[in-house]
C-alpha cells in the first residue's frame, strides 16, 4: 500500500516521508500542493455562464420535470447537495427532509408535492418505515417514492417493493438513471 500511495503522490509533484521511534510507532506524511487558480477558474463569469447552460440544456432534455416539486429524504448532507444540485439542474424543486419522520410531517403539512426521493438507510426512522406510514396518506397513496440505497441486492429491492416504494435507485446517484426513473413515475 506504500509503494502505491508513493507512486500516486508522487505523479502529483509531492512527497511522502515516514518518522518512526522505537516503540512508539511510525507516522506517515505526504505533502501535496494545489492551484488555486481551478478554483478561481470555477468562480469566473465564463464558467458561471457554462454552467447556466448546462442547466438549460438539462432542462430541455427533460421538460416532463421542469416545475416539479420533490421531497429529498436523505441525512447525509454530502448526498443532499448532490442529489439537490442534479435535480435543480432540470428544473425540479427540491425540499430537503433530514430523516424519515421529518418527512412524514412534511408530507402531512403539505400534500403538494408529485414525488418523493428517498434514503433507506437514515437515523431516527429508516426509508423503509417512512414509506410504509407514507402510504397511509391519502394524498400519497399513489404518488412516486423512488428508494436510494447502496445495497442494490435482491433482498433490498424486494424489500423496498414491499414497503411502497416505486423502485430503489443504487448509489452514488446516476443523473441519466434518476431522470429516467423520476419521468417513468
Amino acid at each position: 500500500g506504500l509503494a502505491i500511495v508513493k507512486q500516486l503522490v508522487e505523479l502529483m509533484d509531492g512527497n511522502v516521508w515516514a518518522e518512526s521511534q522505537l516503540d512508539h510507532g511510525s507516522a506517515f506524511f505526504i505533502e501535496l500542493t494545489f492551484d488555486t487558480t481551478a478554483q478561481k477558474l470555477l468562480d469566473s463569469p465564463a464558467s458561471k455562464a457554462d454552467a447556466a447552460l448546462h442547466t438549460i440544456e438539462s432542462r430541455d432534455k427533460y421538460p416532463r420535470l421542469n416545475g416539479r416539486k420533490l421531497l429529498l429524504v436523505e441525512d447525509d448532507e454530502i448526498n443532499q447537495y448532490v442529489a439537490t444540485e442534479i435535480l435543480n439542474s432540470v428544473g425540479i424543486n427540491v425540499v430537503v427532509a433530514d430523516n424519515g419522520q421529518i418527512a412524514i410531517d412534511i408530507l402531512k403539512a403539505n400534500n403538494d408535492f408529485d414525488a418523493v426521493l428517498m434514503d433507506i438507510n437514515m437515523p431516527i426512522m429508516n426509508g423503509f418505515e417512512a414509506t410504509k406510514e407514507i402510504r397511509k396518506l391519502i394524498s400519497y397513496r399513489h404518488k412516486p417514492i423512488l428508494g436510494l440505497s447502496a445495497n442494490v441486492l435482491p433482498e433490498d429491492l424486494a424489500k423496498g417493493m414491499e414497503a411502497g416504494m416505486n423502485c430503489t435507485l443504487s448509489k452514488p446517484i446516476l443523473k441519466n438513471e434518476l431522470m429516467h426513473s423520476l419521468e417513468q413515475y
